[in-house]
């Protein structure tokens, strides 16, 4: 058992729960429903709990991005079926989610990890003077053993509405909640500083969360996270 230093102790438990998912693979629209349930049902809860959905840029996704790939690549060390649609749980554990199935695997080891003290505790805000609505400033705060560590700063946008044309969901229309719109990683340094984070055109930041989270570059676990804000009503 890893004991904690008197820095890591009394850190909030949190749980990101990454799905991996693309608009042109038949067996992703039902695990990203249920993703969207538990977006829903974890809305007003107070929980640390940080549900993304990631799209890789295969499948004819227009939302995908090779950096989600490689995060899923990176969840090799897992173990487990790392193509998509998979959910991965702070980085220790990852699930083939198929047509939905499995997902309540998910959810049982999100909530072991609630159970948990993070490692390290993050608050973040967002700078109104210096952010605009192409380019968003947000300062953080990170408490614990950060040096070495990553932050992820995460913009995710809720509904989404895509007409599919191609691909094997050709002809259907999809709704995606929590949709990561960027994705910016930064090696710590300082306890505390800003980070930049480009807005994507048509994004509409009133729909949009600022969530982060920090993990090990090295094992990809993830230490600490944050639901963040909403950015709503903000510009």
């Amino acid at each position: 058992m890893r004991i904690m230093n008197a820095a890591e102790r009394n850190q909030p438990p949190f749980a990101v729960v990454e799905l991996f998912s693309s608009e042109g693979c038949s067996f992703c629209p039902p695990a990203e429903a249920a993703l969207n349930e538990l977006i829903a049902s974890e809305k007003e809860s107070g929980r640390n709990v940080l549900p993304l959905a990631t799209h890789v840029p295969w499948w004819s996704d227009g939302f995908g991005l090779w950096k989600f790939a490689k995060r899923l690549e990176n969840y090799k060390v897992i173990g487990g079926d790392y193509s998509s649609p998979s959910a991965a749980v702070n980085g220790r554990y990852l699930k083939k989610v198929s047509h939905g199935n499995n997902f309540d695997k998910i959810i049982a080891q999100m909530e072991k990890f609630l159970e948990e003290q993070a490692a390290v505790g993050i608050s973040i805000e967002l700078n109104a003077a210096k952010s605009t609505k192409t380019d968003l400033v947000v300062t953080y705060s990170i408490s614990g053993q950060h040096e070495g560590r990553q932050l992820n700063v995460v913009l995710a946008e809720s509904g989404i509405v895509s007409k599919i044309e191609r691909g094997e969901n050709a002809g259907k229309t999809l709704r995606h909640d929590n949709m990561v719109r960027e994705f910016v990683s930064i090696e710590l340094g300082a306890a505390a500083d800003e980070v930049k984070i480009p807005v994507k055109p048509g994004c509409r930041l009133d729909n949009c969360l600022i969530m982060a989270f920090v993990e090990d570059p090295t094992t990809f676990q993830h230490l600490g996270g944050t639901k963040g804000f909403s950015l709503k009503d903000c510009f």
